[in-house]
């Protein structure tokens, strides 16, 4: 493999999400930060918080509230 090759791979690499995460995942990985919220209570506000995009790919997933559609969840 040649020295461009190498350096090429080594930047793919270092921006891949896997690579990325790891920091992430070093902060939660075996700490009680991950146990704080039971899985079944829903935060979707404190989710969208965090994030600085949101996509569903699975629309029938969404928990709306009475009476609203899945478009308007998601746009609140």
């Amino acid at each position: 493999m040649s020295n461009t090759d190498q350096n090429y791979t080594t930047w793919l690499l270092e921006h891949s999400m896997l690579e990325q995460v790891r920091p992430l995942a070093a902060r939660y990985s075996g700490k009680g930060a991950q146990w704080q919220h039971p899985y079944a209570e829903a935060q979707p506000r404190a989710a969208s918080a965090a994030a600085s995009v949101w996509f569903t790919a699975y629309p029938g997933a969404i928990i709306t509230r009475d009476g609203q559609s899945v478009l308007a969840t998601l746009g609140d």
